[in-house]
C-alpha cells in the first residue's frame, strides 16, 4: 500500500465494526491506526485484570479487522502517550487527515484537537453513537436550565428510551428514585442492624433486578477469564508483561 492519505484512529474503548469512523473508509487511501499506550494504562491506577481485558479486546479486534482485509497499523506496547504516537506516525507518513470517534475523556479530546491544530491536520471527529444522549441533545436540554441536577436529566432519559417505565411512562414500582430514603443516616448502633428490620423486604421488581445483576456479574467474569485465556494463547498478539497473579 502507498502512503496513506488519512488515518482512521480507533481507541481501545471504541471497538465496533459498525463504527461511524468506518463509514466512508477507503482501503486504497486510508489506514486504520490502533495504539497500545503504556502511558494511558499508567495515567490512572488500573487493576491488572482490567488492563489484560482491555489489551485482549484490542488485539482480537485488530485480528478481526485484518481478516476482513482492512489496512491496519497496530502499535504494540508503545511507551509514548497516544497523542505523541499519532504525531510520530503522522509526521513519518505525512498524513494530513485524521478521522476518529469523539473520545469519552475530555483530556484526550482536547489533546487531539490541539495536535490537529499544531500540525495543521484536518481532524474529522465524529459523534459516538453508543450513548443514549449525544452532546448536541444535552446542550439543547441544558440551555435554559438554572441548575444542573442529574435527577431531571436522568428522568428524561428514562422516559425517552423507555427504561423501567410502564405504558403510561410512569416509573415501574411507582417511584422514580429512592434518594430521600438514601439520605437517612445510619443508626448509631450498627448499619448492619438495618438488615434485621422486617419492613425492608425486597419487592418483586427489586428481586428481578438483583437476579439480573448477579447473572450479569457471572457472565462478565466468565468473559473476562475467556478473554485473558485467548490473549495468553494468541501467537500473533502477545500480551504485555503483566502479572496475572491478581490479589
Amino acid at each position: 500500500m502507498k502512503q496513506p492519505e488519512r488515518f482512521i484512529l480507533i481507541l481501545g474503548d471504541q471497538l465496533d465494526l459498525r463504527s461511524a469512523a468506518f463509514r466512508d473508509l477507503n482501503p486504497q487511501s486510508d489506514e486504520i491506526i490502533m495504539i497500545e499506550s503504556a502511558n494511558e494504562a499508567q495515567y490512572v491506577l488500573s487493576h491488572k485484570a482490567k488492563i489484560a481485558l482491555f489489551l485482549s479486546a484490542m488485539r482480537h479486534f485488530a485480528c478481526a479487522l485484518e481478516k476482513q482485509g482492512y489496512p491496519l497499523v497496530y502499535i504494540q506496547n508503545s511507551p509514548l502517550p497516544i497523542i505523541e504516537a499519532i504525531k510520530e506516525q503522522s509526521l513519518e507518513k505525512k498524513v494530513g487527515r485524521v478521522v476518529c470517534i469523539e473520545p469519552g475523556e475530555w483530556r484526550l479530546k482536547r489533546a487531539l484537537e490541539e495536535l490537529a491544530q499544531g500540525l495543521s491536520i484536518d481532524l474529522d471527529m465524529r459523534e459516538d453513537e453508543h450513548f443514549y444522549c449525544p452532546n448536541r441533545e444535552f446542550i439543547e436540554w441544558a440551555q435554559n436550565k438554572k441548575e444542573f441536577r442529574l435527577w431531571y436529566f436522568y428522568r428524561l432519559m428514562r422516559k425517552r428510551h423507555n427504561v423501567l417505565v410502564d405504558k403510561e411512562v410512569n416509573p415501574e414500582g411507582g417511584q422514580w428514585n429512592f434518594d430521600q430514603d438514601n439520605r437517612k443516616p445510619f443508626p448509631k448502633k450498627d448499619p448492619a442492624s438495618l438488615m434485621l428490620q422486617p419492613h425492608l423486604k425486597l419487592t418483586l421488581l427489586h428481586k428481578k433486578y438483583w437476579t439480573w445483576c448477579k447473572k450479569s456479574i457471572q457472565i462478565t467474569l466468565a468473559l473476562l477469564m475467556r478473554f485473558i485465556g485467548l490473549s495468553l494463547e494468541s501467537k500473533r498478539y502477545k500480551p504485555w508483561n503483566i502479572s496475572l497473579n491478581i490479589a
